[in-house]
């Protein structure tokens, strides 16, 4: 049986609507779930809040996570689950400078358009929001996923 690796991101400035349900599916299906307390994501996006606070909201959302899928069965000692923190790997060289090579390939409208079903744009934006969606195509590589699960959260 072939197995596939599904990250699952969590925006630490979020409310925290974790899909625990769909994860504990995948996990039943045979799937290796990475949920990506996304951090790093979460203070880009429009800069609503402060990277001191959205760290606190790190470990409040790993307590949470782990709290709703135990709820619905799932044990967070499974071999194929895992709950990583975006900085721990997201701060590297090597990542920053592929965030500066894959920045070169896009265009702006490119990085818009990809980033407005993610983060609220607005006229005057900041310019971390185009980055929003490099990060995430650098993180499917990171992870070594096959797929995100996710979407709006709000």
């Amino acid at each position: 049986m072939s197995r596939c690796s599904l990250s699952s991101l969590l925006a630490a400035n979020a409310i925290p609507r974790v899909p625990a349900i769909k994860i504990a599916q995948f996990l039943a299906a045979g799937c290796d779930v990475v949920v990506l307390l996304a951090d790093i994501h979460g203070f880009l996006d429009n800069l609503k809040a402060p990277v001191e606070l959205v760290e606190h909201r790190v470990d409040y959302y790993r307590l949470t996570i782990s709290a709703l899928l135990k709820a619905v069965g799932v044990s967070t000692q499974l071999n194929n689950l895992t709950i990583i923190q975006g900085s721990s790997y997201q701060k590297t060289a090597e990542y920053v400078m592929d965030v500066y090579k894959l920045s070169s390939c896009i265009s702006e409208h490119e990085a818009k358009r990809a980033g407005a079903e993610i983060v609220k744009q607005s006229d005057s934006a900041p310019l971390s929001g185009l980055l929003y969606p490099v990060l995430q195509v650098l993180d499917e590589q990171y992870l070594d996923v096959d797929a995100q699960f996710g979407g709006k959260l709000y």
